[in-house]
């Protein structure tokens, strides 16, 4: 598995199919979170899930061990959102984002 589409199957699993346990299989336990307003680890992807978040991945690119997701969001609240996530991967797990 390339690592584009290592992170399409993970984002997908985790913030589409809402599947927990991806969490362990595709995000290393020493996750880096380089959003300032968060944690690090993949513990703090849990909260994320609640039932009105929606997120769909719309086109991804990778250079080598970098993949970037660009993607549209929404919180249920009638707004949406679109961004571009930058993650890291190494050893078929997402280390940094």
């Amino acid at each position: 598995m390339t690592n584009r589409e290592l992170v399409i199957t993970a984002v997908t699993a985790v913030f589409v199919d809402r599947d927990l346990s991806a969490l362990d299989q595709y995000f290393d336990s020493d996750y880096i979170q380089h959003n300032p307003a968060l944690p690090n680890g993949k513990k703090v992807l849990n909260p994320t899930l609640k039932e009105d978040f929606k997120y769909e991945v719309k086109i991804v690119t990778e250079n080598e061990d970098i993949v970037m997701a660009h993607g549209r969001f929404s919180n249920g609240h009638g707004k949406n959102y679109i961004a571009v996530d930058i993650f890291k991967v190494e050893d078929e797990k997402v280390v940094e984002h």
